[in-house]
């Protein structure tokens, strides 16, 4: 959602309205590499590790911090609003607190807010 630029900030504040509200505890788990992807998901607070299994070992691919986003590029399907599932696993590193948008409020974003379309 950082992505949006200073003429589309009603977007971030629409989204923030419309969103769910989630927390999880350190070392919970968040999604599960090969879920099927439901929501495009913000970081409000804590850290998150985005990892993936490869030959039985756990390989980290990123950690993410407040503001970063994760989810969005599974969401992204056909007309027929088929989803891909998670390429990665997310998993708490601290006490987290997440807003997590569903495809569908995507769309509606997208949709309602041309700058945010074009980035």
């Amino acid at each position: 959602m950082r992505t949006v630029r200073a003429g589309a900030a009603g977007g971030v504040e629409t989204s923030c309205r419309r969103g769910r509200f989630v927390s999880f505890d350190p070392g919970e788990q968040i999604s599960r590499e090969g879920d099927p992807t439901e929501d495009s998901i913000s970081s409000r607070r804590g850290f998150v590790k985005i990892a993936r299994q490869s030959f039985g070992d756990e390989v980290v691919l990123n950690y993410l911090s407040k503001g970063q986003y994760f989810g969005e590029a599974a969401l992204l399907g056909g007309a027929d609003m088929t989803r891909n599932k998670r390429r990665a696993a997310c998993s708490a590193i601290d006490h987290v607190d997440l807003i997590a948008l569903d495809g569908r409020q995507i769309d509606e974003l997208v949709d309602g807010y041309s700058d945010f379309a074009g980035s």
